[in-house]
């Protein structure tokens, strides 16, 4: 992204998990976001959404994407209520 370009955090947990919010006012993503090796950046790892995908995938929830060129991109992961905790 451009410098002065925003991203906003937010997340919500109640007793069906934790919901995280990524925002930004970016020009938006291309397609294939989780899979391996695919990056717009001239030196990406081109892993980083696709582990996050693969980890949200293993413990049984879900990730979902919204981007509009030129518009920005709003990600939201869903992820179980912690358990064993205080």
């Amino acid at each position: 992204m451009d410098c002065g370009a925003k991203v906003c955090v937010s997340s919500h947990s109640d007793a069906l998990g934790l919901r995280i919010e990524i925002r930004d006012n970016g020009p938006g993503i291309q397609d294939h976001l989780f899979e391996p090796f695919v990056t717009t950046r001239v030196n990406g790892t081109r892993l980083g959404l696709y582990v996050v995908g693969r980890r949200v995938r293993e413990i049984g929830e879900k990730t979902h994407c919204e981007t509009a060129a030129g518009r920005g991109t709003r990600f939201i992961l869903h992820l179980p209520p912690a358990t064993g905790m205080c």
